[in-house]
This record gives C-alpha cells, sequence and structure tokens, in this order.
C-alpha cells in the first residue's frame, strides 16, 4: 500500500549539512568534471606509443602528431575502439611479459 502522508522536513545537525555537502561535491567533481582520462592519457604517450594505438585505431600518420583535442569526434571513437583493442590485447599476454623485458634470459 503506497503511503500517501505529506512528507515533512527532517532537522539536520551541522555536521549532518557538511556531509552532505562534501558528498555532493566529491560526486559533482567524480562525475560531472571537465578532465577526459583519454585525452590526458593520449596526451602523454610519446611518438612510438601513439603510433602503435594509431595503428590499431585505423588512423593515418597525421595523427601519431595531433593533439587529442584537435581530432574530431569520429577520430576520437576510432582512437577509443583502439584503445579497446589494445586493452583486450594485453591482457591475454603472460604477467611476467608485462613486468619485465627479460622474458628469454631464463631458457
Amino acid at each position: 500500500m503506497l503511503n500517501l502522508l505529506p512528507a515533512r522536513p527532517i532537522p539536520l545537525t551541522t555536521d549532518e549539512i557538511d556531509r552532505g555537502l562534501k558528498a555532493t561535491t566529491d560526486i559533482r567533481r567524480s562525475h560531472f568534471s571537465k578532465r577526459n582520462p583519454v585525452k590526458d592519457l593520449y596526451n602523454q604517450l610519446n611518438q612510438r606509443e601513439k603510433k602503435a594505438l594509431c595503428l590499431l585505431a585505423r588512423l593515418s600518420e597525421r595523427h601519431v602528431k595531433m593533439k587529442y583535442e584537435d581530432m574530431s569526434e569520429q577520430e576520437r571513437e576510432q582512437l577509443i575502439e583502439g584503445m579497446i583493442i589494445m586493452r583486450t590485447l594485453t591482457e591475454h599476454f603472460p604477467p611476467r611479459l608485462l613486468h619485465s623485458y627479460k622474458v628469454f634470459e631464463n631458457k
């Protein structure tokens, strides 16, 4: 059965109000911020890493020299698809390979 009683305010302490405002601020910061982790990652990659990613994303050589924000929406989508392919591919690598370049040392 539905409760049809009118809503009434519940008095809050100053500490409860502060916690609520802090939680709201944290939610806004984490979910509605202007930061873009894909942009940050791509712009921090070196030329070799960008080239590998652009190859997977089926982007041309000119994209290697571009910043993320200079790409079109379609190019950005392709870049994200390339990142997903790379992540999927590296999930299958042996853990030892990911943590050391000396894989073939102990033959």
